[in-house]
């Protein structure tokens, strides 16, 4: 009844998709009579310590903190980056760096190539998002925006780190198990409907 209620102002919104990150795994009873498909599976990792790998900055790459002005940016890189069901909205964004642990930003001269953004948890520090434009990828960006985070979050004091990304995201669970990242085995099944 609550998807029937809502279905319609969706689809007026331009909204063709919704997705439910399980947590819980009652619903998988009945989301397939609804009409739900199981898409993906989110995955969880964590490391202890704010150690880095031998890596190779890109000269040119500079990492500062977010402003206000490279949101617009920044959620056209997750446009060319991330599916629709994945991504981040400039207003999203907007929120995130509002409640951020850290939030930074990655330019070659002054254009944004890539950002991160951290949240507090209560044990430490939660990596939310790392997203580099696909044009310039596999070029140690993500590497560099991963080392910078982690030693911000060591002149804090923090050394307990959580992420998720997604299972088919293959290339992100490398560079997060190359920084000493390691499957903590939970995983949230992701099932999706369209409208």
């Amino acid at each position: 009844a609550m998807l029937a209620a809502i279905a319609d102002p969706l689809r007026e919104e331009d909204i063709s998709q919704i997705a439910w990150l399980l947590v819980e795994d009652w619903p998988e009873t009945w989301l397939p009579d609804l009409g739900f498909e199981k898409i993906n599976e989110v995955i969880t990792y964590s490391k202890l310590g704010t150690d880095v790998p031998h890596f190779t900055k890109p000269l040119n790459l500079e990492i500062r903190p977010a402003k206000t002005a490279d949101l617009a940016a920044l959620a056209e890189i997750e446009a060319r980056a991330f599916d629709p069901l994945w991504r981040h909205s400039e207003l999203g964004l907007s929120l995130a760096k509002q409640q951020a642990l850290s939030f930074d930003v990655a330019c070659i001269g002054d254009t944004p190539v890539a950002f991160q953004f951290s949240s507090s948890t209560i044990r430490g520090a939660h990596l939310s998002r790392i997203t580099v434009d696909p044009s310039t990828q596999q070029n140690g960006i993500g590497s560099a925006l991963l080392a910078h985070a982690l030693a911000g979050y060591a002149l804090v004091g923090i050394s307990t780190i959580t992420l998720n990304t997604q299972l088919d995201n293959v290339s992100s669970q490398h560079l997060y198990e190359r920084f000493g990242f390691q499957q903590s085995g939970e995983r949230f099944p992701v099932w999706s409907i369209q409208l």
